[in-house]
């Protein structure tokens, strides 16, 4: 009896075996084949999944980037890659695929060199990825923005601005390189998968506090911000926590809720309205490090 329930239990985790083979995804050539409930599939620096968005469609998750796909033969961008279906099924989602050398909005994207940026009245190139003849040395991603340039290595994060100096009502994009993946035979085919997010910073305070006089030819001195133990500080001052409001009062800065400018948050980012929290960007890095790999 114990062979028997031995020979058993081999012949079902052989069956289980098989059938979880035979169903695994698969990437060749640019055609691709994902099923839903499996973990994603990276192929040549993107990552793939398929998801159900009801009990009769299915979605696609490209990069990070969720959406609906549309009906075979027909095609979808996602993120920075031309989508068509070729086949749906119950459980699984048959498509080719195609890079877009542009990206026009905000996400998680793989790029490669030559590849452009236009967001927020920004335009960035990714002029090169990188790496030493030691084989100690790691690769980064250099990003040109006219007289910017940003050297980053994965888990680096750069400020992109409008213009030749970062005015006060400068448009901004953070750049954050999440991981990088080399390609010894073609350098110029080395990929990397970047975090792109819009920011802007209404007012960038630089005056320093005012000392207040002990008398005026009035007689009366007038703060036009925050006066505190004989000091007037300039709106969106940042002191200890706090900023001078615009009821020339100091108030504390918040961690999370909405904004309009940076120095009302306590991590000093303010975007799309949402402050963000210090250790939000180290979350994402270290979820997709997890999830791809960085290297």
């Amino acid at each position: 009896m114990k062979r028997g329930l031995i020979i058993g239990l081999f012949f079902l985790f052989t069956i289980s075996a098989i059938a979880f083979i035979s169903a695994k995804g698969s990437c060749e050539n640019y055609l691709c084949k994902v099923y839903v409930g499996e973990d994603p599939i990276t192929y040549v620096g993107n990552s793939f999944r398929a998801f159900a968005i009801s009990s009769i469609e299915n979605g696609l998750q490209v990069n990070g980037i969720q959406a609906r796909v549309p009906g075979p033969g027909e095609s979808r961008t996602i993120g920075n890659l031309e989508v068509l279906i070729k086949e749906l099924g119950t459980d699984f989602i048959e498509f080719s695929f195609t890079s877009n050398a542009l990206i026009t909005e905000e996400g998680s994207y793989v790029v490669k060199k030559g590849y452009a940026i236009e967001l927020n009245d920004i335009s960035a190139t990714i002029r090169e990825i990188p790496w030493g003849l030691n084989i100690d040395t790691e690769p980064r991603v250099l990003i040109d923005n006219g007289p910017q340039e940003c050297s980053l290595y994965v888990g680096e994060s750069c400020k992109l601005f409008y213009g030749a100096v970062n005015q006060p009502t400068s448009n901004n994009l953070m750049i954050t390189v999440i991981s990088i993946q080399k390609n010894e035979e073609v350098p110029d085919n080395s990929t990397a998968y970047i975090a792109i997010k819009k920011i802007k910073e209404d007012i960038v305070p630089t005056k320093t506090p005012e000392v207040i006089p002990n008398e005026t030819p009035e007689g009366v001195y007038f703060c036009q911000g925050c006066q505190l133990d004989n000091n007037c500080y300039p709106f969106g001052y940042r002191k200890s926590g706090n900023y001078c409001s615009e009821d020339r009062r100091f108030v504390s800065q918040i961690e999370t809720g909405s904004c309009q400018n940076s120095f009302e948050c306590s991590s000093n980012v303010c975007a799309n309205g949402s402050c963000i929290t210090q250790n939000f960007l180290q979350k994402i890095l270290d979820f997709f490090k997890r999830l791809f790999g960085a290297q």
